[in-house]
């Protein structure tokens, strides 16, 4: 039996995935949830998407870690600090 949609509550019709925040982005194709609709778009490509792990800066750390929060695992943006000097702007 499926849980009920808390009240202001958004949820994925194929993947049952939950959240409440309006700044977070859920992608359709590979349900992935992302904490920010920039760390959404940082995952597609023209091909479609990337699995979060593979995103990586130019010196290739990750650019994105895992936290679960309440309703499933969410990919966040990792902070770089202090940033690398390959991957400083100039």
């Amino acid at each position: 039996m499926r849980t009920p949609t808390p009240q202001g509550a958004t949820r994925c019709g194929d993947c049952d995935r939950m959240w409440t925040g309006t700044a977070q982005a859920h992608c359709a194709l590979c349900h992935r949830h992302f904490s920010s609709v920039s760390g959404f778009d940082l995952h597609l490509t023209l091909d479609g998407c990337r699995e979060p792990w593979l995103v990586v800066r130019k010196c290739r750390a990750p650019r994105f870690k895992v936290v679960e929060h309440k309703y499933g695992p969410t990919w966040v943006q990792s902070v770089h600090e202090p940033p690398c000097t390959y991957c400083e702007v100039a």
